[in-house]
């Protein structure tokens, strides 16, 4: 009996190391490993979506630049001093209320200058801001971009070229300040820092997640590992402490709650991700997309036909004047509801920037697309501040996804005809 209680217990022994160590080895340090990746691999998308808002300021402010370069009315009259047909005096007196209507529309603007034949045409200085140096080197036949830090605001400027009859004629060189969209983005746990100038720290304590823009720019995302791989270590003092004291009997619970607690965490973690994500794609003011979200729509949706609405409304900036620009956002985001409810789950409308907006309808061809146009509109009526919302549009349809793109700047051309017609028969 004795023998057999010895080896009894011998056989407990052994199967007590045996546990520990397959415990140790097979479960918990696998587990361990896995949390350890995904908590680097949702760090990577967090990150990457955190550099991918920043970007998109970077192009909203870019196409607003450029929106204000396009504008036929201005352009005309600059053609029209080409010619030696009206004055300089004459041709800024003409552009600076238009100039000045178009830069209120901008977010976060620093200040604004037109540029005609190397003399300067309009200079607007918003918030008081200092003013800003213009190089002299304006020669670039595209759009470009420059982001440095001037004392404490992280500027970016933007040169536009104006163009008419296919020849540049003048630049708008545009500053916009990026410490919001770069105070928005840090957070507790991240923190993102914009380098113009040198490259990026290192320091072991942190993950780094870097990115270089087309213009040399670096964005550097990091985050504490004390703050990744905290719930690491939480979770490792947990497991040991109930392997010491339940490894025979309770075994499978801790592995159960082992389990289940990871996929909390890792849940949280990937709620985290979906949240950047998210503002990455839609427009916080109106809930429709964004920008960016042309282009998934186009991997989404690859080689298919769809009917394009281009949207902008009459006279916003005069109501936002008249009655606040709360009351101009409520324009929006009743014009976006509306939309919403005629549009189909396929279809999409996304906010290209201050009162723009993209439709796109699925499978659909033009004559179908001005019958749920008039719909909209009509929706509009029935809502309590729908006398304040007109708008002018243009349509295209694209018989290749592939080629949305072009079709977007042919509905944009419709869109500013129509506009001009209404104007012109009032």
């Amino acid at each position: 009996m004795k023998e057999v209680i010895k080896r009894t217990q011998e056989v407990s022994i052994l199967i007590l190391i045996l546990s520990i160590v397959f415990i140790l080895l097979g479960i918990y340090l696998p587990m361990r490993n896995i949390i350890l990746r995904n908590n680097i691999a949702n760090f990577n998308n967090a990150a990457t979506n955190i550099t991918q808002i920043f970007k998109n300021e970077i192009e909203k402010n870019i196409q607003g630049s450029k929106s204000l370069s396009s504008r036929s009315a201005i352009r005309d009259k600059i053609a029209e001093y080409e010619d030696n047909k009206i004055t300089f005096n004459e041709l800024a007196g003409f552009s600076k209320q238009k100039y000045k209507d178009g830069i209120d529309v901008l977010d976060n603007l620093l200040s604004a200058q037109r540029i005609i034949n190397g003399k300067t045409l309009i200079h607007i200085i918003n918030n008081n801001h200092d003013n800003f140096a213009v190089s002299n080197n304006l020669n670039s036949k595209t759009i470009i971009y420059t982001i440095y830090k001037n004392d404490s605001t992280y500027v970016l400027k933007v040169e536009s070229p104006i163009s008419t009859n296919k020849k540049i004629v003048g630049y708008d060189i545009v500053y916009f300040s990026l410490n919001k969209i770069i105070a928005e983005l840090n957070t507790d746990s991240y923190s993102l820092t914009v380098i113009t100038n040198g490259q990026p720290e290192e320091d072991t304590n942190y993950l780094y997640y870097n990115e270089t823009l087309t213009n040399g720019t670096i964005l550097s995302v990091k985050a504490s590992k004390t703050t990744i791989f905290s719930k690491i270590n939480e979770i490792s003092l947990l497991v040991i402490i109930r392997i010491i004291i339940f490894i025979i009997i309770i075994a499978f619970i801790i592995y159960f709650f082992i389990i289940r607690f990871m996929n909390k965490k890792i849940k949280l973690l990937s709620q985290d991700r979906d949240i950047f994500k998210n503002k990455a794609i839609l427009d916080e003011l109106t809930g429709a997309y964004s920008r960016s979200y042309i282009h998934t729509f186009m991997k989404q949706n690859p080689r298919r036909s769809c009917s394009l609405a281009m949207l902008d409304l009459d006279n916003f900036k005069k109501v936002n004047d008249k009655y606040g620009h709360v009351y101009g956002d409520e324009l929006l985001k009743t014009l976006v509801q509306c939309t919403k409810s005629i549009l189909r789950s396929d279809d999409a409308i996304i906010r290209l920037g201050g009162d723009e907006f993209l439709l796109i309808f699925s499978g659909i061809k033009e004559i179908q697309t001005k019958a749920i146009i008039e719909r909209i509109k009509n929706k509009i009526v029935e809502t309590k501040i729908g006398q304040h919302i007109h708008f002018s549009f243009g349509i295209s349809f694209v018989p290749n996804t592939d080629l949305l793109l072009d079709y977007i700047e042919q509905a944009d051309a419709r869109m500013y005809i129509n506009k001009t017609s209404k104007k012109n028969n009032r």
